[in-house]
């Protein structure tokens, strides 16, 4: 399990310069968005072949295409979120809603990929498990493929946010942009770029949590089946989602607060976990925490983009989206592979190894509080702010300053119609990416 989820990463850091350049220098966004789930659902069809002649070549094109399709997905659709809403105060219900709808669909997919199976299978063994193997990714494709065509589909062309310089190319410019995007977070958005140190670690640790304590359950409490552990975390993301809300809009907390508060409650919950349930005959011990787990969950996820919506320059709102998906993915391979070489190390105790997933959090968290001014990072984009595209702009049926200026410098410096046409068909219903997410 986690050295399928260490390649996962590897490819996904790979590639998230790439498929930032795309949405940053082309005028393919959408496209890129179309494709990217085209290519995420096709790896789970290839999933329904599943057999025990096939799973090792069907695990390292579930590792690599999987996941790297999964995380460019993000990267697109997550380059959409800073023009949802002209409004700050509208980012927490709609960060909150999209984790909700997340987890509902993540709990369906429960219900369906392990009730269908038990009502049709009899009985347990390997073959009937790769079977209901199967039966889950044909859910998957059979409910997935046509959702997501429908969010797509009411989803927008948006021009291109930067044009290349001669002599650049799209294969190229993504890593220089990531150094160039570097360069400009230190220079001009130095809390910005705190935040960012931050958040590469503690995500790199939220990321793992599944992938490393589903297998903490099976190894180290054998015995004891992680579909019971799962399904309490699952639901408990709904109500730490809700939290982050009701936090943000009772402004109980600044939103900087609320996110080292849900690295506090992970590392706390993990902590338990290990000290408490280390063995078959603890493993029930595990059940007390796994809901704290799975409020943390809920909570970070909102909180974290909350408090970057707050940090963003207008005009920069790919870049800025792209890195961040760069930064939640350049260290990802780091706790499982960490899990597995001190587990393989302490002789296949992963009790301490566990201990990677508080550690990382922990350390992003104090980077947080040292390194990142949230007042003082909105000041230094205060004078940006104009340049950010928003939804109610085409609802209005007007456009935006920046939009004349995109538009003119499109149409009078390219000869290619397409381009022009895309940049008109950008200006349309912005709204409708609410929608899809």
């Amino acid at each position: 399990i986690s050295l399928v989820a260490t390649i996962s990463g590897v490819t996904c850091a790979v590639l998230m310069p790439f498929i930032g350049a795309i949405v940053d220098y082309s005028t393919r966004r959408w496209e890129a968005t179309a494709g990217t789930m085209a290519l995420l659902v096709s790896t789970n069809l290839i999933q329904c072949f599943l057999s025990k002649g096939t799973w090792f070549p069907l695990t390292v094109i579930q590792g690599t295409l999987g996941g790297g399709a999964y995380m460019a997905h993000q990267v697109c659709l997550f380059a959409y979120i800073p023009e949802l809403s002209r409004d700050p105060a509208d980012v927490p219900n709609i960060m909150t809603s999209t984790k909700i709808y997340e987890t509902v669909a993540i709990l369906g997919f429960f219900v369906l990929g392990l009730g269908l199976p038990l009502a049709i299978l009899t009985g347990c063994g390997p073959d009937n498990e790769v079977t209901g193997a199967v039966i889950g990714q044909v859910i998957v494709v059979m409910i997935g493929a046509p959702l997501s065509a429908l969010g797509i589909s009411m989803m927008r062309k948006r021009p291109a946010l930067h044009k290349l310089a001669p002599g650049e190319n799209l294969a190229t410019i993504g890593i220089l942009q990531v150094g160039r995007t570097f360069g400009t977070l230190r220079s001009k958005y130095p809390n910005l770029l705190g935040f960012f140190a931050g958040y590469t670690l503690w995500e790199s640790a939220t990321g793992a949590v599944t992938t490393i304590t589903g297998q903490y359950v099976i190894e180290q409490l054998t015995g004891l089946s992680f579909t019971f552990v799962a399904v309490p975390m699952i639901l408990c993301v709904i109500p730490g989602a809700m939290m982050a809300l009701y936090i943000a809009k009772k402004r109980l907390l600044t939103s900087k607060q609320s996110v080292i508060a849900a690295t506090v409650l992970f590392t706390f919950s993990i902590l338990m976990v290990a000290f408490f349930a280390h063995s078959p005959e603890t493993a029930t011990a595990i059940f007390p925490f796994v809901p704290f787990v799975g409020m943390a969950n809920g909570w970070i996820y909102p909180a974290q983009r909350n408090l970057l919506f707050e940090l963003i320059p207008g005009g920069s709102e790919a870049e800025m989206m792209g890195f961040f998906q760069f930064c939640s993915m350049i260290l990802s391979w780091l706790p499982p592979l960490t899990f597995i070489v001190l587990g393989n190390a302490l002789g296949g105790d992963l009790r301490w190894a566990l201990m990677v997933v508080p550690i990382l959090h922990t350390l992003g968290a104090v980077i947080l509080f040292f390194a990142c001014d949230v007042e003082q990072g909105k000041k230094d984009i205060a004078n940006t702010l104009s340049l950010r595209h928003y939804g109610d702009e085409a609802e209005s049926g007007g456009m935006s300053k920046m939009d004349d200026v995109e538009l003119t410098n499109v149409m009078t410096s390219s000869n290619d119609p397409e381009e022009s046409a895309n940049a008109i068909t950008s200006t349309d219903d912005r709204t409708a990416s609410v929608s899809s997410f």
